[in-house]
């Protein structure tokens, strides 16, 4: 009785790993790892909201200036929900120049 016990958890336990594991393939989900989180950069998970064509906004890019050897630019979005803010923050730690900053 108890090894049909354990049989059956292990049956439970795998379904529920198979469902996680089609949930997740399916899914869109896009996490950002900093280069450097010593620096207090943080991992950033994005959801399928991020990809969602309805949050697209518009991404407004300053001139760029150097300052001694350091390049510096300013990026602008005009956002009205959390959806927004996920997509423009996924577009611009999509660049690399950007992510590694």
């Amino acid at each position: 009785a108890q090894r049909e016990e354990s049989d059956e958890s292990y049956a439970v336990a795998l379904q529920a790993q198979e469902a996680y594991t089609e949930a997740s393939a399916s899914s869109k989900g896009f996490t950002f790892l900093p280069a450097n989180p010593q620096y207090g950069q943080r991992r950033r998970t994005f959801d399928d909201t991020a990809f969602e064509a309805a949050n697209a906004v518009d991404i407004k890019r300053g001139e760029p200036f150097t300052d001694r050897k350091s390049t510096f630019q300013a990026f602008a979005a005009k956002v009205s929900n959390q959806g927004q803010v996920n997509w423009a923050l996924r577009m611009l730690l999509e660049d690399r120049k950007i992510a590694v900053a």
